[in-house]
């Protein structure tokens, strides 16, 4: 092939591997489309404390509180869930006899952001929420709900969930424990600074029925 001719096939050659782009150099940030479907991660603080009111005493009980995701909580299993705070009776006798109380103590989660509702709530070996968590027709959680944004580090509070066997009814409110969020995050110094407090949001009173089982 004389010189001309060569030449004339590597610029098209040059052309060629132009047109499909030159590949990715280790190390080198993907492009923003590449970068789009990787969500950043929140962080929520949680603290549950429930309990029985009898006639002579408030008695700590072990329980769990179970959320889901408000845009993914349909056709899924009875038993699957988002996020749980899962009552430990080992944990219970173990502050009976001095010992720290685990069971109320914060729980760091690590989420994807979104909005979360309580699915369910039980008490004890028996007492547990009526029903689902969302109502099927205005998908207004009946329980109570939080949304975490992408990169938060976020104190929903503590939970107090107090139920009477004879009333028929959950009586729930939020505390305001910031000071104990912090200190359980004190250790970490990329999530301890960002920190910050919006409390879950519950409905005050709901029924419960007997013999829902722990899931």
């Amino acid at each position: 092939m004389d010189s001309p001719k060569r030449l004339g096939a590597l610029a098209a050659l040059v052309l060629l591997l132009t047109s499909f782009g030159a590949p990715q150099a280790p190390g080198q940030s993907p492009a923003p489309q590449a970068r789009r479907g990787a969500g950043e991660k929140a962080t929520v603080v949680l603290a549950t404390d429930l309990r029985e009111l009898t006639s002579l005493r408030d008695i700590p009980m072990t329980g769990d509180v179970f959320f889901r995701r408000i845009d993914r909580y349909q056709g899924r299993a009875n038993d699957d869930y988002d996020l749980a705070v899962r009552g430990s009776v080992s944990a219970d006798w173990k502050s009976v006899f001095g010992g720290s109380d685990e069971n109320r103590a914060p729980h760091i989660f690590a989420l994807e952001p979104g909005t979360y509702f309580i699915a369910k709530i039980n008490i004890g070996g028996g007492p547990t929420t009526v029903g689902p968590g969302l109502d099927a027709q205005s998908h207004t959680p009946r329980f109570g709900s939080f949304t975490v944004r992408p990169g938060e580090v976020l104190n929903l509070g503590r939970l107090v969930v107090h139920m009477h066997w004879h009333e028929g009814y959950f009586h729930a409110k939020i505390e305001d424990n910031a000071a104990d969020a912090q200190r359980a995050l004190a250790a970490n110094q990329a999530l301890a600074p960002k920190l910050q407090t919006r409390l879950l949001a519950v409905v005050p009173s709901f029924p419960f029925q007997v013999g829902g089982g722990r899931l």
